[in-house]
C-alpha cells in the first residue's frame, strides 16, 4: 500500500522525532488474540490526539511482514509557537494508552527528542491521510471460527511502514482458514485504502487456506501414537498460522494434513524458544506413527 507524500516548506517549525519502543511484539498468527498493542497504531492515536498544527516528515516501523512490531519511530515538524502544547498532548495521550495496556504492555516507552536533521515534511493533507488510514486500518483478529472453538479464522496486521522518496509504503498480512474471508479482507482494505487517497496493491504470496479436519484418518492416526507413546490423549487443535500444509493441500486436494512438531514459544519475537524436552517426544510418536501407518 502506498501514500503520496508530496513535501511543502514549514516556516517557524521545529523538528521533532517520537519513538514508540519496548512493545512485546509477536506473532501476527499465534499472538494476534492476546491483545498486543501494534505501535504504528499507537503512533496514529497519540497524533489524532493533539490538536496542534504539524506535519509528519517520515517513519520507519517493522521489519517482517509476520510480526507484530516492537517499535515505531516517527519525525514530525510542530509549530514552534505550539511546540510545548504538542509534547504535552503527546505525553498525555500516551500515559492513558499506558494505563489501558499496563497488564500487556509493561514496557512500552515514549521518547521525543530534536530531530538534528532539517527536512521538508510532507503536505499537511497527506499528513492526515496518513493518520486517518492508521486509526481505522484493521488489526488483529477480524473474525473467531465458527467451528474450532476460540481459534482464530481471520486477521490482519499492518506490520511494516517507511519512507521512500516520494511516498510512505505500508505492508500488512492478512491470515484466514477461509480463502473467501482473505478474499473479503482484501476488498475491505482496498476500500480503506482508497478512502485515504492511496493504492493498493495485488495480492502477495497469499496463505493458501487449510481447514481443520480433527476426524480425519491421519489425525486419528497421531492422535492414537501419541497415546501409545505418552500413555495420554494429546490435544488437537487448530493455529492461526501460516503452514505447508496449505500449499500441499491446493497441489493435492484429497491429501490428509496435520502439523506436528516440538513445543514453540514466542515466534517471531527476541523471545522465540524451543522447549527441548519436547524434542524427543515428538521424534518417538512421530516414528510410532510412521511404524502404524506404513503397516
Amino acid at each position: 500500500m502506498t501514500l503520496p507524500t508530496p513535501r511543502e516548506s514549514f516556516p517557524d517549525s521545529t523538528q521533532l522525532t517520537l519513538t514508540l519502543n519496548g512493545f512485546v511484539g509477536g506473532h501476527t498468527g499465534c499472538d494476534i488474540d492476546l491483545g498486543r498493542a501494534n505501535p504504528l497504531h499507537v503512533i496514529s492515536r497519540l497524533l489524532s490526539a493533539v490538536h496542534d498544527d504539524y506535519r509528519v516528515i517520515a517513519i520507519q516501523c517493522g521489519t517482517a511482514d509476520n510480526a507484530i512490531p516492537r517499535k515505531c519511530v516517527v519525525s514530525v515538524a510542530v509549530a514552534t509557537s505550539q511546540l510545548d502544547s504538542f509534547k504535552k498532548g503527546i505525553e498525555s495521550a500516551f500515559d492513558c494508552f499506558k494505563k489501558e495496556y499496563h497488564q500487556i504492555e509493561k514496557d512500552a516507552t515514549l521518547t521525543i527528542s530534536n530531530d538534528s536533521e532539517d527536512r521538508l515534511p510532507i503536505s499537511k493533507e497527506a499528513t492526515m491521510q496518513f493518520i486517518n488510514f492508521l486509526n481505522v486500518c484493521p488489526f488483529a483478529v477480524q473474525r473467531y471460527s465458527p467451528v474450532v472453538k476460540n481459534a482464530v479464522e481471520t486477521s490482519m496486521t499492518c506490520a511494516i511502514a517507511k519512507t521512500l522518496e516520494s511516498s510512505i509504503s505500508f505492508v500488512a498480512s492478512v491470515r484466514s482458514s477461509s480463502s473467501t474471508q482473505m478474499d473479503m479482507m482484501y476488498n475491505k482494505l482496498k476500500c480503506v485504502v482508497e478512502m485515504a487517497g492511496m493504492s493498493i496493491s495485488e495480492k502477495k504470496d497469499p496463505y493458501p487456506s487449510w481447514s481443520p479436519k480433527a476426524d480425519s484418518f491421519l489425525t486419528k492416526a497421531m492422535v492414537k501414537a501419541y497415546e501409545d507413546v505418552e500413555h495420554i490423549t494429546p490435544k488437537v487443535y487448530a493455529i492461526h498460522a501460516g503452514l505447508e500444509c496449505g500449499l500441499l493441500e491446493t497441489k493435492y486436494p484429497e491429501i490428509e494434513c496435520v502439523s506436528i512438531g516440538p513445543e514453540l514459544q514466542s515466534p517471531h519475537s527476541p523471545c522465540e524458544r524451543l522447549l527441548i524436552e519436547s524434542v524427543p517426544r515428538y521424534y518417538s510418536v512421530l516414528l510410532a506413527a510412521l511404524k502404524t501407518l506404513s503397516m
